[in-house]
């Protein structure tokens, strides 16, 4: 398993659980599908509540939203994916889980489509990002491979989907795409998918990386306030946190640090607040 993950065991559920599971799906299914103004973040906690408790049965479902609500179609704008985001959500954790390679050419469009950096609308355009990169990663590598090219030549407007052919490419390609992912600096790069590429084809170099970027050195005056890595550019210190998290330092030391960048000490910027 890779470094920092844990194995999960499906539940083995009595009559009973399995009726309370369905009534607290019904009920988080209300919520997200409902008029009323509960909130972004009611909303994101129903959307993740349901795609929790859903199965690979519910795939026709989340298939037929897309359908209803003409998210894939060729007149589809931005304005009506966002109008119904709760939804997209719930619909693109469902695929991340269950969904199929045939999945990958709709939910490619729906992506292309997400364009809005609203506040509000990121928990979704992020959620279809990682569904996006899971599909295609078991549609192929080679399939994920052409995805990220396209992406790539097609530049900014096809940010989205070049992250999340990465995302695939993290978990299925090969040492040919080392040179495009993993670069001398580690920029421009979906953190998780470099991270997983390279502990399963370079491990020494990312543990190498981190040694060389963590923990975080004090200024002249010994004060993390002023520390470099403050001034890191966003997805730099990203990678360097989620390798925190997967146990690559020494956490007796690293919760006090981690407290120092959630209080803003060590960070200054949402990006990285968010991960």
């Amino acid at each position: 398993a890779p470094r920092g993950s844990l194995p999960v065991a499906a539940p083995v559920l009595t009559p009973h659980q399995q009726r309370e599971r369905a009534k607290t799906k019904e009920l988080f299914l209300k919520t997200l599908l409902s008029a009323k103004d509960d909130g972004p973040n009611m909303k994101v906690a129903a959307a993740s509540g349901w795609a929790g408790l859903a199965t690979a049965e519910d795939l026709p479902t989340v298939r037929r939203w897309i359908v209803e609500k003409g998210w894939a179609d060729r007149d589809s704008t931005g304005s009506r994916l966002t109008d119904s985001w709760p939804q997209l959500m719930a619909a693109a954790l469902v695929f991340k889980r269950f969904g199929e390679p045939a999945d990958a050419a709709v939910l490619e469009r729906i992506l292309k489509q997400y364009t809005s950096s609203s506040h509000f609308h990121i928990p979704a355009k992020m959620a279809l990002i990682d569904a996006v990169g899971h599909v295609l990663a078991r549609a192929g590598r080679d399939q994920a491979r052409r995805v990220y090219d396209a992406a790539k030549e097609a530049g900014y407007s096809q940010t989205q989907l070049k992250e999340a052919a990465q995302i695939a490419l993290g978990k299925v390609g090969t040492a040919a795409d080392l040179e495009t992912l993993a670069d001398a600096e580690f920029k421009d790069n979906n953190p998780d998918a470099l991270i997983e590429l390279l502990e399963r084809l370079e491990p020494a170099r990312l543990g190498a990386f981190f040694e060389a970027h963590w923990p975080p050195q004090p200024d002249s005056n010994g004060k993390l306030v002023s520390a470099p890595f403050k001034g890191w550019d966003a997805k730099t210190k990203i990678l360097i946190l989620k390798l925190v998290g997967r146990g690559y330092g020494r956490p007796e030391r690293d919760l006090a640090l981690m407290r120092e960048v959630l209080n803003g000490t060590l960070n200054s910027d949402r990006v990285t607040h968010y991960h």
